[in-house]
């Protein structure tokens, strides 16, 4: 089983369920979904020491991963009070930069102890991981946590969760949330409503429009992947009875999915049962994130 403790050092906001540490930290986000993402038109620049460190990871995987390729993704710079401003970036630059942090540490032997030059380099140029982008192309995710009605009450509902086929190049047979992808660019500013809306019917066969996703979408928060080191905007949307009949695992990325009521017991039943070993960093995220917004909610209301 995965041990994800010595994060909880370096990165005191580590999310800690059912005695396991999850390699995520969270920032819970009160705003609205549209004009949440601030775009600026001047890419960072990735250190060339930390790419040159990351340059073998990536080598790896262009020999041994046929059809990957290049492409624009928008990249964390920060994230404040007027939202989270992003910039151009490539995904080849993000897998050098982040996904080769991961990489390091999954070859760690002890990685409380052994020395890790590619996160190390990190820490250097960005300061802080969770408060600063810079210096790396922190590709920002997108990870829906979706809710059907459960039963005839409109007021119960579900959230889902689907475990990823075993084909898949990333986090084969973990369970996480979907729709989910990259955040691209959007001609007319709706970044993050175009991007769900676009894998929402990709991935599951659902049609809502990005003026839907916005006006139904519910930030939750980011989500910063430890292991990767780049974040997550993790969102909540309602699906109508209609819209939940039609879901289907459209591209062969899911196998199957499962959904839990969203009561106190039932999550808790989720972590007893979804270990960091069979959970996506961003899935473990988003739940946690829910869990927070339900307690705020009930805070308010008391």
């Amino acid at each position: 089983m995965a041990d994800y403790s010595s994060l909880a050092l370096p990165y005191p906001g580590s999310i800690q369920r059912a005695g396991r540490v999850y390699p995520v930290a969270v920032e819970p986000l009160c705003t609205e979904l549209a004009g949440l993402i601030q775009v600026v038109d001047d890419a960072a620049p990735c250190d060339a020491d930390l790419l040159a460190l990351g340059k073998p990871h990536l080598m790896q995987l262009l020999n041994g991963r046929a059809g990957l390729h290049d492409g624009n993704i928008l990249c964390w710079v920060r994230t404040d009070k007027d939202g989270i401003t992003a910039a151009p970036g490539s995904y080849f630059d993000m897998l050098s930069t982040c996904d080769a942090v991961r990489a390091e540490y999954q070859l760690a032997e002890d990685p409380a102890e052994d020395d890790q030059p590619v996160r190390n380099r990190v820490h250097a140029v960005s300061g802080d991981p969770l408060v600063s982008g810079l210096g790396r192309a922190a590709g920002i995710g997108v990870s829906v946590l979706l809710t059907v009605p459960s039963g005839r009450n409109p007021d119960r509902r579900k959230f889902l969760v689907g475990r990823r086929s075993q084909t898949v190049g990333t986090d084969p047979g973990l369970w996480h949330v979907a729709p989910s992808g990259m955040l691209e660019k959007d001609s007319q500013g709706r970044h993050l409503e175009t991007t769900v809306s676009r894998e929402l019917a990709e991935e599951l066969g659902v049609m809502v429009s990005p003026t839907e996703v916005a006006r139904r979408g519910e930030i939750l928060g980011v989500a910063h992947d430890l292991l990767r080191l780049r974040p997550d905007v993790a969102l909540r949307l309602d699906l109508t009875l209609d819209e939940s009949r039609s879901l289907a695992v459209g591209d062969g990325e899911f196998v199957e999915f499962r959904g839990y009521e969203m009561a106190a017991h039932n999550i808790s039943e989720f972590w007893a049962t979804h270990p960091p070993s069979k959970l996506t960093p961003a899935a473990a995220g988003a739940v946690a994130l829910l869990e927070a917004r339900r307690m705020l909610r009930s805070t308010q209301s008391s």
